[in-house]
């Protein structure tokens, strides 16, 4: 036997289908947009106020850390560097206080002291934005725009004379007053509300302070993994041998404000996922119930189950290719411009500018779920349109039963009417269930939100 090459006949016939239909096509279109795009939106929101909130407790703190170390020893400072799952470990000090600007009596501007790691790695990237650099020489030094303000001085400038009188905070020192006139060698912005100034090593020798005084030294953790539970901390004190009245500060309900906070988006998505599948499956459904005589007529002339499937599939797929992309670009220009002002109004402290853009990730995302949806909610349709035969075809109706009460010669036009109304009602069904699961969607993530 020869073997016949009907792909072409089944691409051409799938076509001129898909033209044929193309109220039922948009409005399959519209199915796989609205999932796309709640879906998107959904992730996208919940991202961007994670990510936000997050940089909003950094800028807050002013140093990206995860727990701190208080008075730490040199050894246990060399022993917490090497641990596996430490990535950064960075000395802060405080070893002054300026109580005087020239004539000016100032609320306590303190000063602190940081290493290379603790400045670069861990103030930096909690800083909304900083000028000039570290000081470097004994008479340097960098402040906060608050430190600034309470000073007076509206428009710094790198290299002004600061004369301040100062006290430090040695525990063998007698707080007497010193004077002593300093170099700005920068300013930065951050979120703490505290006035505080960051001096060189060689000024903070000078001042004989030391790591391990009490509540003056302290080590900043940043651990790899930010999830943390109390036995990992546990662990860590059994390593570097506590001491006198030192503890490691740490928030022990992180893995499970992160679980909660998880939960929480699942639960959300599950109802997107939930609804979009409703939404697509229904509209398959009305669309096959519609088009089975005509499934039942090719069946007639020699076209298989397999080919029928084909056939429906690749509709879906070019449906597909304009409802996703479609939702995506919606989607992104809602994350652009609504979303930042949407967690500006359900939290004020965020500002509109702080909020991240949409990742790829997201996009991707949601274009593997709403194409698998597409794909998953129109096999039940797809077997309807396989299983029934060409005589079957002829009398399917769409319902499983229907009480004939009518007159003969209004046969016809009785039956089909009944199939409007039953098409039309499932569609009505369809977008009730697709608007009530949004409904809910929205207001379980206003609760999310208020929870938090």
């Amino acid at each position: 036997m020869l073997k016949v090459n009907n792909k072409k006949v089944i691409q051409d016939l799938a076509k001129t289908t898909y033209k044929a239909n193309k109220k039922r096509n948009l409005l399959t279109i519209v199915a796989i947009f609205l999932t796309t795009f709640l879906l998107c939106t959904v992730i996208s929101i919940g991202l961007s106020y994670w990510d936000t909130v997050s940089l909003r407790q950094q800028r807050i703190q002013g140093i990206d850390y995860d727990i701190e170390l208080t008075e730490p020893r040199d050894d246990q400072v060399s022993t917490i560097r090497k641990m596996d799952n430490v990535k950064y470990a960075g000395l802060n000090v405080k070893c002054g206080i300026v109580s005087k600007y020239q004539d000016k009596e100032l609320d306590k501007l303190k000063l602190y002291w940081l290493d290379d790691t603790c400045w670069k790695q861990q103030t930096i990237p909690a800083l909304d934005y900083y000028k000039g650099s570290y000081p470097t020489k004994e008479n340097e030094i960098m402040l906060s725009q608050s430190a600034l303000r309470s000073i007076g001085i509206k428009k710094p400038k790198v290299g002004m004379e600061l004369p301040f009188i100062y006290q430090t905070l040695a525990e063998n020192s007698e707080n007497n007053d010193t004077a002593k006139t300093f170099i700005l060698s920068g300013w930065f912005l951050d979120y703490t509300g505290v006035d505080k100034g960051y001096v060189s090593d060689k000024f903070y020798q000078s001042t004989g302070v030391l790591q391990t005084d009490l509540t003056e030294g302290t080590l900043k953790i940043s651990l790899k993994n930010p999830l943390y539970s109390e036995k990992d901390i546990i662990e860590m004190q059994n390593q570097i041998n506590l001491s006198g009245k030192q503890i490691i500060k740490a928030d022990y309900d992180t893995i499970s404000n992160f679980i909660n906070t998880m939960i929480g988006l699942l639960v959300l998505l599950v109802l997107v996922f939930m609804s979009g599948y409703l939404f697509i499956y229904n509209t398959l459904y009305i669309s096959v119930n519609r088009d089975i005589r005509y499934f039942g007529q090719l069946k007639t002339i020699g076209t298989t189950s397999i080919q029928i499937r084909k056939m429906i599939y690749k509709q879906m797929l070019w449906n597909s290719t304009m409802g996703i992309p479609l939702g995506l670009v919606c989607s992104a220009i809602v994350g652009k411009i609504i979303i930042p002002q949407l967690l500006h109004s359900l939290n004020p402290t965020i500002a509109p500018s702080e909020v991240g853009t949409i990742s790829l990730g997201v996009f991707i995302i949601a274009t593997i779920f709403s194409l698998a949806t597409t794909m998953i909610s129109s096999q039940k349709p797809v077997k309807i349109a396989m299983n029934c035969s060409p005589i079957e075809a002829m009398k399917y109706i769409g319902a499983t039963s229907i009480k004939n009460k009518i007159k003969k010669n209004r046969r016809k036009y009785s039956l089909y009417g009944k199939n409007e109304f039953i098409s039309r009602q499932e569609t009505i069904r369809c977008y009730h269930v697709f608007f009530k699961f949004g409904g809910i969607t929205f207001l379980d993530y206003q609760c999310c939100d208020l929870c938090q």
